[in-house]
């Protein structure tokens, strides 16, 4: 028996660690005595590492077990015991064929003989592969266009029947290329737009660039250029990142475009006739990477120098205008009490909270007079000079400047009030505490959530840095695995708000065993089976899934923003669907009393394989894109798909010239025999010392 399944997440932990060790501490292996289960490769696609062999060494063997039968095995239904099924990224003659399995397509082949001159297996392209880049830091193109299912909205949608969404990132920094971070946040970012218009929804999604700051400047200054030729070169870099990854930005919002600076100017103007911006003198340590002020208490514990960069803190004292954050502190905790959406995931929420109640919040600073790269202040001179906003005042408004401002007679201010704010974990406390502040000090709508993201860490879990050389650039990792597969893995590795670690060959392995073995391999057994054409069902049949079930779990999953989760529900409705067409084995069903049957259980594959599709969409947009054309059906707004799988249009194409991944390369596990035999025998001694 297999052991019980502990709840999603648990083994992250060394509780569960250690109570799956105990679970399997009768389970022999020696001789391949057992054979695994879905169970097991659930438990596995859990695991993140190598366990500890002094502390976990039962979890080790089972460990090594199932590394050993996951590399010959499709990790779903098919085990020992059975002859291992066809690769979906085999070739056409033997794709034709859904699975070795119960159908005999090696002997079949074998009694062929030798094949005749110029009747060589055809090789079938793949539909997702590396999409190589002449140069990384341009567009290629028109970057406007979408690619990948979900891209767009649904006609229609605009009018709102299935509502509104609207969602986004923070603006991206110009200052420097773009890291794996930036590529996780657009591409998780995108993910919810493309659900949301799979929803039937009219959404607007935007991320954009933060072009002013002193940083900005300074670094203009240091090559001889202007601040705006830096951030023109470092916005096509985010561009063109956010081009390879499929990002379906709905606008690129940039803080130096004259509409941002006309949106941000009324902000302030509205929030000065509060009464809540005024000026006076600011003396205080600045620290220029974060473009702000920091207290005297921050500057003596980090002895007066930045703590990432080492640079010497600024002590600085000028005219500045001030706009009354400490006014909202209790406004503030109040919105995050009441309302506790606005922040999530809820540990971010109770990390803010805490820090607003242990202290007393101090007017910010929102002005400068030193520089004059930024939105230039509606005020008078100062001293003779124009003071600039402040970078964060300014850049926060971006999510109104995006939409042309919150004017009725602007179309796109439909989408004001945003329901989702994507920021990482390292700016949350500019967007739940300033961000709020100024909207209810300027009679603004509040937004619905603020999401908070962890980081991308190494493999061991450290944060990644060039000093342990265990960078990761996104340009590499797009050069050396399909798009999809990236973004599949970014999404399902890690619950979304947690650090994501991450690892090449976790990678490689979700790759072959969810995208190829269990995705790639049920839509090319279904394509393959179907004959050229969608089949009748004239027939009672059983259904692979709970189609309604798997629509309302989803759902749920996304509003809960568990990317992860959602992913998962997903890719088990696949598995349960791979497992449901070998016990039925309609490849079998050879007599004519039987070709009714074959035929519903064939067109009920194919109907499983397109309502799947919407659901891999959001996470996999050109696989899905693929599937929808092998089926010869376009998706629907998902609430509209029946339940009972009566979706596609008898007789229409199928067609069968494509396979959806290529398996990727990983290594072999090595397992030592004689290591695992004496920890058989110790593990025998201590069981009947129990």
């Amino acid at each position: 028996m297999p052991p019980k399944a502990p709840a999603i997440g648990s083994l992250r932990t060394e509780r569960g660690l250690a109570e799956l060790n105990e679970l399997l501490s009768s389970r022999s292996y020696v001789g391949g005595t057992y054979n695994a289960t879905a169970e097991d490769m659930t438990l596995f696609a859990q695991v993140h590492s190598r366990p500890d062999p002094q502390q976990y060494p039962h979890l080790l063997r089972w460990y090594n077990h199932i590394s050993g039968l996951r590399a010959r095995y499709a990790p779903y239904h098919l085990w020992p015991g059975q002859a291992p099924p066809a690769s979906q990224a085999s070739q056409a003659s033997k794709a034709s064929k859904p699975s070795q399995a119960g159908e005999g397509a090696a002997a079949q082949e074998s009694k062929k003989g030798p094949r005749a001159p110029g009747k060589e297996k055809q090789v079938l392209p793949f539909d997702c592969k590396v999409e190589p880049v002449e140069n990384r830091r341009q567009v290629c193109g028109d970057d406007s266009v979408k690619r990948g299912t979900g891209g767009t909205c649904f006609p229609g949608a605009e009018k709102g029947s299935h509502g509104r969404y609207y969602i986004t990132t923070a603006i991206n920094y110009c200052n420097g290329w773009p890291h794996i971070g930036h590529a996780y946040e657009a591409l998780t970012s995108d993910v919810f737009a493309r659900y949301h218009r799979l929803l039937g929804q009219d959404v607007f999604f935007m991320t954009g660039a933060d072009e002013h700051g002193q940083k900005i400047a300074q670094a203009a200054e240091s090559e001889g250029l202007q601040p705006q030729e830096i951030c023109d070169r470092y916005c096509l870099g985010f561009r063109a990142l956010n081009q390879r990854l499929n990002v379906s930005n709905d606008f690129y919002v940039r803080t130096t475009a004259e509409r941002h600076k006309a949106v941000a100017r009324s902000v302030w103007d509205t929030c000065k006739k509060k009464g809540d911006i005024y000026l006076d003198r600011y003396e205080g340590w600045y620290m220029v990477r974060e473009e702000r002020f920091i207290t005297d208490q921050e500057a003596q514990e980090f002895n007066f120098k930045d703590p990432t960069s080492g640079a010497p803190l600024k002590k600085m004292s000028e005219p500045s205008f001030f706009f009354r954050l400490s006014k909202y502190q209790k406004a503030v905790i109040s919105l995050i009490e009441e309302k506790p959406e606005f922040i999530q995931p809820a540990q971010y929420r109770g990390e803010i909270l805490e820090r607003l109640k242990s202290i007393e919040l101090r007017d910010l600073s929102i002005s400068r007079g030193t520089f004059d790269w930024g939105v230039s202040c509606p005020e008078d001179l100062v001293d003779g000079k124009r003071h600039v906003m402040y970078v964060w005042f300014d850049a926060l408004i971006n999510y109104l400047s995006g939409i042309d401002g919150i004017d009725p007679k602007k179309p796109l201010s439909r989408f004001w009030p945003a329901n989702m704010h994507i920021v990482g974990k390292d700016i949350h406390w500019f967007h739940t505490v300033i961000w709020p502040a100024m909207l209810i000090s300027a009679g603004i709508r509040l937004p619905q959530s603020v999401v908070v993201h962890g980081f991308i860490a190494g493999a061991d879990g450290r944060k990644m840095s060039k000093s342990l050389g265990n960078v990761v650039d996104p340009h590499d990792m797009l050069d050396k695995f399909p798009c999809d597969t990236l973004r599949w893995y970014f999404c399902r590795e890690a619950a979304f708000g947690d650090d994501v670690r991450f690892s090449e060959d976790s990678l490689r392995l979700m790759h072959n065993a969810e995208l190829c073995d269990n995705l790639g391999n049920l839509v090319n057994r279904a394509v393959n089976l179907s004959g050229g054409s969608v089949p009748r069902c004239d027939v009672e049949v059983s259904l692979p899934f709970d189609l309604k079930e798997l629509k309302a779990s989803v759902s749920e999953a996304f509003e809960a923003y568990r990317l992860s989760d959602a992913a998962d529900l997903t890719v088990r409705a696949a598995g349960a669907t791979n497992k449901w067409i070998a016990d039925l084995e309609p490849w079998k069903m050879k007599a004519a009393e039987q070709q009714a049957l074959r035929s519903a259980c064939l067109r009920k594959l194919l109907e499983a394989v397109y309502a799947l599709a919407h659901f891999f969409a959001p996470f996999i947009p050109i696989a899905a894109e693929a599937i929808f054309a092998k089926v010869g059906q376009p998706p629907r707004p998902i609430p509209e798909l029946r339940d009972d799988f009566t979706n596609l249009e008898d007789g229409k194409e199928v067609k069968a010239t494509s396979l959806l991944f290529s398996q990727l390369e990983v290594k072999k596990v090595d397992v030592d025999t004689a290591t695992e035999k004496k920890a058989e025998a110790k593990a025998k001694a201590e069981s009947k010392k129990k």
